[in-house]
């Protein structure tokens, strides 16, 4: 069968991914790419997206439908049983298991057992449609990416990209629980594996990332940094709340474990310790799915948590300063980007402000121990200045339409 190529001035594009990017807010994923997709329908790009759903999400016809205005064509691939045969999944969980004592090839943790069988049903959706311009893998490791670059019939191989949005190698190295851990024989092995992995597919896409960080974690000299935008749905619409005042937030999915850490950071440590200077102090977690373990310790009336919001921007625009002790967690924080593009004051760890790239004292507070938290929420407190000069720095650096750009520099840059 012949194929043809599409007219310069409507390039199309080929995404695969694991979920569906909408509503906006549904994950970190459609925060990433919702807006990349409005930007290059106003731009005249031709997006097909091919959902594969291996981690058995329920996607509402409506919100697909939704989606659809923007692209050609939306395809979920259902997730798949790879054997039904008892003797050849052991044996394949035995194959498995030896990729661990192998120093070369993919890295245990990001083997997949139905790889064969996407495969499959990937070259059936793409067999009577023309050939893309670009191809685009999303996902931490690169499993995507993999899988278009088998598919080589039906995507010009000098336009694939590898969205990698965190680094797969560095992602390992911030989950590790102790120093002891990273000498343990197996985990040196599959820490080089993932290394090794994430710069092979850099020789054959074009690999984005979401920070410099996570760029420069595998030594990847040709990556190209693409960070988020700020999700704006709601903010015009949203108005001030009488919150009680002073006070301080928090704001994120509570299910979310680096940001329930934080929290139990900020309500255990540094809240105490502001009350002290301030015995009128509120604080306002804000986010949706509290778990247990946060709300447990949360029967104070100075403690407030709101749950799931209808309008997230009425509680932003309503706090005074937000405090985000990030201990832990990786690539770029939305949420202070968010705070930040309010006009807020925001005091974060280094961990926190390692993907936006702020100032301290400039546009964003940057604190590491529980007294340094405490003098820069103060500060903050009583130094509107600094909110203005943050939501400068977001407009100038995290607006979708910069984004963008940034995104289409990096399609066409190979």
């Amino acid at each position: 069968m012949t194929m043809t190529t599409t007219s310069s001035n409507h390039k199309s594009i080929i995404i695969i991914t694991n979920t569906l990017f909408y509503p906006a807010r549904r994950n970190g994923l459609s925060i990433r790419y919702y807006p990349l997709l409005l930007e290059l329908h106003k731009l005249g790009y031709l997006v097909d997206i091919i959902i594969i759903n291996k981690f058995r999400e329920s996607f509402l016809e409506s919100d697909i439908d939704a989606l659809k205005v923007l692209c050609r064509n939306i395809d979920v691939i259902d997730p798949c049983e790879y054997t039904k045969f008892h003797i050849k999944k052991l044996t394949q969980r035995i194959v498995n298991l030896l990729h661990l004592l192998i120093p070369f090839g993919i890295p245990y943790s990001l083997i997949d057992n139905c790889r064969q069988l996407y495969i499959a049903r990937v070259s059936v959706l793409l067999g009577k449609r023309s050939l893309y311009d670009y191809g685009i893998g999303v996902g931490v490791g690169g499993n995507n990416t993999e899988l278009i670059l088998s598919l080589e019939d039906h995507i010009r191989p000098t336009h694939i990209l590898c969205d990698f949005i965190d680094s797969a190698f560095l992602l390992r190295k911030r989950k590790r629980k102790t120093f002891a851990s990273a000498f343990n024989p197996l985990t040196l092995l599959e820490d080089i594996k993932t290394r090794r992995w994430e710069l092979s597919l850099c020789k054959h896409a074009a690999c984005l990332y979401i920070s410099d960080m996570d760029a420069k974690s595998v030594g990847n000299e040709n990556a190209h940094i693409v960070p988020n935008c700020v999700i704006k749905d709601g903010y015009n619409s949203s108005k001030y709340l009488q919150l009680q005042t002073p006070n301080i937030g928090f704001l994120g999915n509570m299910a979310y474990q680096p940001n329930i850490d934080a929290c139990l950071f900020l309500i255990t440590a540094i809240f105490p310790r502001l009350r002290i200077l301030k015995p009128d102090i509120h604080l306002y977690i804000i986010g949706r799915n509290p778990r247990r373990e946060l709300t447990e310790r949360c029967h104070d009336s100075q403690i407030h948590v709101t749950g799931e919001v209808e309008n997230i921007w009425d509680y932003v625009r309503s706090i005074n300063t937000f405090v985000f002790p990030m201990l832990t967690g990786a690539g770029l924080q939305n949420k202070i980007l968010e705070a930040m593009y309010a006009g807020k004051p925001v005091v974060t760890s280094t961990i926190g402000n390692a993907g936006i790239g702020a100032t301290h004292g400039d546009n964003i507070y940057i604190a590491d121990t529980v007294e340094d938290y405490v003098n820069c929420t103060i500060d903050a407190i009583n130094n509107k200045s600094i909110g203005h000069h943050a939501k400068v720095f977001v407009d100038n650096n995290y607006s979708d339409k910069s984004v963008a750009k940034r995104y289409i520099q990096a399609m066409d840059a190979r």
